[in-house]
């Protein structure tokens, strides 16, 4: 679908504040450098870039005031791949570049990008452009339209079944056993959708434990575990 949208992104001089300079790289931490780049560093210490703000502001967890600027133990950790907007985060972009048609949105899944054929299958989804997210997404390979409003919902896509909170995954659902652990993600249940009769015909296949720091995604505990 595409709508007419203005960017959220922020210039570069917004990551910047008056916070201390830190004094060592930990995991999870969120630093920029001076060339605007925000880096978020994972649990194995690598620094991840994020390409906009929309893409930052995906992960409920993170918000600008965490952002301290980077020293010389930031800068030297190895560098990791982009980092991708949340999978079932609604995401639309906002100007025409690489796989990105300015004002196109699309559910990620699986960090990708999975366009809606239509308003009316958008709407049958149970999302709302309300909770779109905004900014670059043109590194994002795309993957086959969501072209059936009752098909089941795509791995990422958080789905309210008879009162419980799931994730829909591959091969199933994940769980969500407490709200301390829905926080710790920083899910908002304005983005979570009714499930459909081809949702609630998957099996709960996992758990989502609380996040630790260092992680952007969640990984289901499975019945094997």
């Amino acid at each position: 679908i595409a709508v007419g949208v203005s960017t959220v992104a922020l210039p570069a001089s917004m990551f910047f504040g008056s916070a201390a300079v830190t004094k060592a790289a930990t995991a999870g931490g969120v630093y920029s450098t001076p060339d605007g780049t925000v880096w978020f560093v994972t649990k194995d210490m690598q620094k991840r870039p994020f390409t906009s703000a929309g893409a930052f502001l995906s992960y409920g967890f993170l918000n600008f005031s965490q952002v301290t600027p980077a020293d010389a133990s930031v800068t030297a950790l190895p560098t990791g791949s982009f980092i991708a907007p949340a999978d079932g985060k609604i995401f639309c972009a906002t100007e025409t570049k690489g796989t990105d048609v300015a004002g196109e949105c699309a559910l990620i899944t699986g960090s990708k990008k999975a366009s809606f054929t239509s308003a009316a299958v958008f709407a049958a989804q149970g999302h709302s452009f309300a909770r779109a997210m905004y900014g670059d997404s043109s590194f994002l390979e795309k993957t086959s339209n969501i072209s059936d409003g009752s098909a089941a919902h795509l791995p990422g896509v958080l789905v309210n079944n008879g009162g419980t909170v799931q994730m829909v995954v591959s091969g199933g659902l994940w769980g969500i056993p407490s709200q301390d652990v829905f926080n710790s993600w920083g899910y908002n249940f304005a983005d979570v959708v009714p499930a459909n009769s081809a949702d609630t015909a998957k099996s709960q296949v996992g758990v989502i434990p609380a996040r630790m720091a260092g992680e952007l995604v969640p990984t289901g505990t499975t019945d094997d575990d």
